[in-house]
Parts: C-alpha cells; structure tokens; sequence
C-alpha cells in the first residue's frame, strides 16, 4: 500500500471528526489488511478497549494484535472477501483490552472508495461491545441443557 500524505490524513480526520462522540459504539477508518493503518477512531475506543486513540492511530497492525487467536482466522478472511467483494460485512469476534480481558465485539463494515482523497479501498465501520449479551447468550444456553 502506498503512503498517505499528511494532507489526506487531516483531509479524512477533518471529514470524519465530527462523527458522534460520547456513543456507546466506535466508529473508524481502516485500511485493509492485518497491518492496515487505522485513519480515523472515535475516542469511545478508550472507554470499549482501554488502550488510548493515540496508539490506534499511530501503531500499525494493533487490531490484528488484539484480535483472539481463536477468531483470527475467521475474522481475516471474511475482511479479505468484503475487501474484494465490497460487500458490508458484519461479524463478531474478541478482542483482547488493555486491562487483558476478552471484549466480544460486533462489527458492521463497508468498503468505500474515496475519489475526493484518493484513499482507497477503506474499511468504514462501527463496532459495539456485545460482551454483557454474550454472557447472557452462555447462561442461556447452560440453563437450557
């Protein structure tokens, strides 16, 4: 993947700054791939994950790391196939927060090609943490069998 200029970058930040803040779910910009560059994360992040917006923005592949090991693979291919496809792709996975609990994530992406920055393919997308009703989700089906 080429480089992005400094002037696309504060381009999208500026474009996609104001998004709402103080909501319970994180919206973002993503490039694809495992090291895909993170341009855009509301500060909720912080609040969802714990690791600062700071490091998303300026640590290359920090999702990647985070993701479970045991949804890994799931995760990457079902990106790549949205990635080709350019189709929206909503899944759910773990990931691993700073304080080393596992927070189960519900993710809803599309793919958008940006002529008016050039950026392009980008992953838009928000994800919510669904860990309280995947709990629930456990107890039921315990309390069922």
């Amino acid at each position: 993947m080429r480089p992005y200029s400094e002037q696309v970058l504060r381009a999208l930040e500026n474009r996609y700054g104001p998004l709402p803040e103080g909501v319970p779910s994180v919206a973002y910009i993503f490039e694809p791939g495992i090291e895909g560059r993170c341009l855009y994360i509301s500060p909720s992040v912080e609040d969802v994950l714990g690791y600062p917006r700071r490091q998303w923005l300026e640590e290359r592949g920090l999702w990647d790391r985070l993701l479970h090991p045991d949804d890994e693979e799931r995760v990457v291919s079902n990106e790549a196939e949205c990635a080709r496809s350019g189709e929206k792709l909503v899944q759910e996975y773990r990931l691993c927060a700073a304080d080393g609990r596992d927070v189960w994530i519900r993710d809803e992406m599309t793919v958008v090609f940006d002529r008016q920055t050039g950026v392009d393919p980008l992953f838009y997308g928000v994800f919510l943490d669904v860990s309280d009703r995947k709990r629930m989700e456990t107890k039921l089906e315990r309390l069922a069998l």
